[in-house]
């Protein structure tokens, strides 16, 4: 995926929140994570960078700490029509997290980006024992 200095410009996507261990209306509120919106999406350095418009820091998802992928219709109160959630779960001080976001329009397009997200994980956690 893209770094954010450089052309062209990241792709668009849109973070629905993170909630702990999966309950809908637990949401996790440390280090910019509360907030939901649209933004631009990368990865860089083993880390999952998620920056809404109108902010500055991006909310950052180590890939080392996720522990898998998933898809669903709807995460954190909100639904996504016909599109769907690929769901991050990852640990952070001893906690589960669950950070949705839709990343493509296109229901085509969801296998590529779940594909080059779980080889941007795989890389980060090297090469497995």
């Amino acid at each position: 995926m893209p770094d954010p200095n450089s052309s062209p410009k990241p792709p668009l996507g849109h973070y629905l929140g993170t909630v702990l261990d999966g309950v809908w209306h637990r949401r996790y509120r440390k280090d910019g994570f509360l907030a939901r919106g649209l933004g631009r999406f990368w990865c860089q350095d083993g880390e999952l960078h998620f920056r809404r418009f109108l902010t500055r820091k991006p909310i950052v998802i180590p890939l080392r700490a996720v522990s898998r992928v998933s898809l669903t219709a709807w995460h954190a109160g909100r639904w996504s029509g016909t599109r769907r959630v690929i769901v991050l779960v990852w640990q952070r001080d001893g906690m589960e997290l669950h950070s949705g976001f839709v990343l493509t329009r296109s229901r085509r397009d969801i296998p590529a980006v779940v594909a080059r997200i779980e080889a941007e994980i795989a890389a980060a956690k090297g090469p497995s024992v």
